[in-house]
């Protein structure tokens, strides 16, 4: 959704991701919580000495209601700024949440959505 009007790294796995992050800075961290060997994409976070740019976490639907409270407070503490919903439409909205965060829209957000 967003290869169109932007150079996008992938990884897949939190390991994968760090090799990524010692070589180049990036203008937004895209982070999905599951990755490949079940590893929990969170701990992504939690290693990085430094937050490098934006944080923009994606969750499935069933996942969202967690993102409210709680564990929405604990994704904050470590950095990140919002949420988009897996989904139909998560393409658009991936575009317009990347968009707001890295300065083409509101700034700000304190809760997801």
């Amino acid at each position: 959704a967003l290869a169109d009007a932007h150079e996008v790294l992938l990884a897949a796995s939190v390991a994968d991701a760090l090799r990524i992050l010692e070589g180049s800075t990036p203008d937004l961290l895209l982070l999905d919580p599951t990755l490949e060997g079940g590893e929990d994409g969170v701990e992504l976070l939690r290693a990085l000495p430094a937050k490098p740019c934006p944080v923009l976490v994606l969750c499935s639907a069933e996942e969202e209601p967690e993102l409210y409270g709680d564990r929405w407070s604990a994704l904050r503490a470590l950095g990140a700024d919002d949420v988009v919903v897996k989904g139909v439409h998560a393409g658009e909205a991936l575009a317009r949440k990347v968009a707001e965060l890295l300065g083409r829209g509101q700034a700000g957000r304190t809760t997801p959505g």
